[in-house]
């Protein structure tokens, strides 16, 4: 009966100490909980407290080994050739490169995006192990000054012209990049070579490319019809490349081969090709040379040229013959002209296969040797660019000194 009674006291107790182990596990829930806001609020602000705004963000680091002093790289541009690398993961990322401390590497950082793993950035750069140097860290960058310089323009009807200065000054010298002195190895010279690559400013891939990939020495030729057709001379320059301007001249064939609108022709007189010589010339500026954009046909005359080429002369430029026409008069003619010119050796890229381009590349060292110096002449397409780069990379190991086009002019006695 007692315990009849005592019954529902001990429902009680038992309920009241329920209860409390009930509020004690509570208890601690609250502070195990408040433990994680007050965790989770420091992981959040920790990013603004370290002033690091992608904080959170996906993140991968990577070193690349320099083969050039810290104080001369380019790490944003290095950056931009990690982001292409990876294609549209790292579209919406942002990319840093600094040097390292120590000077030893460059570290890349992307933050956002897909992450990046290790296997990724492998595939991206399979051929070495920490990415190669050659496409994320260009060779150190020499500036060459800003164009145009106001005392060697002329303002005409049809823009800003070349012209050489009251000092005497011409734009086939300002406008050049400048060749570094020759080392002599055991009282010799090295060979030399120079490289240009033309049809730039065309297509905006292979021109970007080009400027990113290939050494400072390679000089460049634009055509004349690009919309952004300044904006590309002038980044060009900023990577140290010299330039020259393409003037479209008639090939044997045309129309059917037709180089562009104000194409100088053989039928046309002095007059009108020096019209359209005029509107060529005002395309751009800060170009040290002019050369012939196809034009087998026009070279071939020496009536239609000389006028062409003593206007160049006179505004204080210089001529390259790009080579490709064994009948081309342009040699001659501007010898008589006094007018600096050089005239190419090989076609690198006459044959599109990998190994017809290497062969050239050793046909035009094998020149060189022979001569002292030759000029190789290219169209920018990414085989040819890449296969440039690669054997320029090798070459001063190889005896051999790659300079700019304009180091190899002959220079006449100026009209």
């Amino acid at each position: 009966m007692a315990d009849d009674l005592n019954a529902p006291l001990r429902r009680v107790r038992a309920a009241r100490a329920e209860a409390g182990s009930g509020r004690r596990r509570a208890g601690i829930a609250v502070l195990l909980a408040a433990g994680l806001i007050v965790a989770g609020a420091g992981l959040i602000a920790w990013p603004y407290l370290s002033k690091n705004p992608l904080g959170g963000e996906p993140v991968v680091t990577i070193a690349l080994k320099k083969s050039q002093p810290p104080a001369a790289a380019d790490p944003s541009d290095g950056a931009l050739a990690m982001r292409e690398s990876l294609g549209a993961d790292a579209d919406e990322a942002e990319v840093r490169a600094a040097p390292a401390a120590d000077g030893g590497v460059i570290k890349i950082t992307i933050h956002g995006g897909t992450p990046v793993d290790e296997e990724t950035l492998a595939e991206a750069h399979p051929a070495e192990p920490d990415v190669s140097p050659r496409a994320s860290t260009p060779v150190p960058h020499r500036r060459l000054a800003k164009v145009p310089d106001p005392a060697l323009i002329e303002r005409g009807a049809e823009g800003a012209l070349p012209r050489i200065g009251k000092d005497g000054r011409r734009p086939a010298q300002a406008y050049a990049r400048p060749a570094d002195p020759p080392r002599a190895t055991r009282g010799k010279t090295p060979p030399r070579i120079a490289i240009l690559i033309t049809g730039l400013g065309i297509g905006a891939n292979s021109t970007d490319e080009a400027i990113r990939r290939l050494p400072e020495p390679v000089s460049f030729a634009f055509a004349p019809y690009s919309k952004d057709l300044q904006a590309w001379v002038d980044k060009a320059r900023s990577h140290g490349h010299e330039v020259a301007l393409q003037l479209p001249m008639e090939p044997f064939g045309y129309p059917d081969a037709d180089p562009g609108p104000h194409t100088m022709l053989t039928g046309a007189g002095p007059a009108e090709n020096l019209n359209h010589l005029r509107w060529l010339l005002a395309r751009m500026t800060g170009y040290f040379a002019v050369t012939n954009y196809m034009g087998a046909k026009f070279t071939a005359s020496p009536q239609a040229l000389s006028p062409v080429l003593d206007e160049a002369a006179k505004r204080g430029l210089a001529f390259i013959d790009d080579g490709s026409s064994p009948r081309s008069q342009a040699a001659s003619v501007a010898g008589s002209l006094g007018l600096p010119a050089v005239t190419g050796d090989v076609i690198i890229d006459a044959g599109q296969s990998q190994e017809s381009i290497e062969a050239a590349l050793k046909g035009l060292e094998a020149l060189a040797r022979e001569r002292g110096q030759a000029l190789g002449v290219a169209i920018a397409l990414p085989s040819t660019i890449e296969a440039i780069a690669g054997w320029a990379d090798g070459l001063s190991a190889r005896g051999i000194v790659l300079v700019p086009v304009s180091a190899l002019m002959s220079q006449g006695s100026p009209s």
